[in-house]
């Protein structure tokens, strides 16, 4: 995610390579950079030692590098709907 540009880019590095990117406004961009990048962090430090306990602690990484986790199906399915309704077919 780039909050300079607004951009999201999504990449699969595979099979077929796939590549996505998304756009998003000036405030959203405020909105992340004020509201949720601080919440995310808090999250993350607030589960820190309990997934410590559990042996998941490299899932913390894992939180730490993503915006929002998510399952790359979910997030395909949503791009190819979102086109639809662009193009009028949905």
């Amino acid at each position: 995610m780039d909050l300079d540009r607004r951009t999201i880019e999504f990449a699969r590095t595979g099979r077929t390579k796939r590549a996505y990117i998304g756009f998003f406004s000036n405030r959203t961009a405020e909105w992340l950079r004020r509201v949720y990048l601080p919440y995310r962090e808090e999250f993350v430090e607030r589960y820190r030692i309990a997934l410590k306990n559990l042996g998941l602690g490299e899932y913390l990484d894992r939180w730490r590098v993503k915006l929002i986790s998510f399952k790359e199906s979910t997030v395909r399915a949503e791009i190819y709907r979102a086109s639809e309704r662009v193009l009028g077919r949905g």
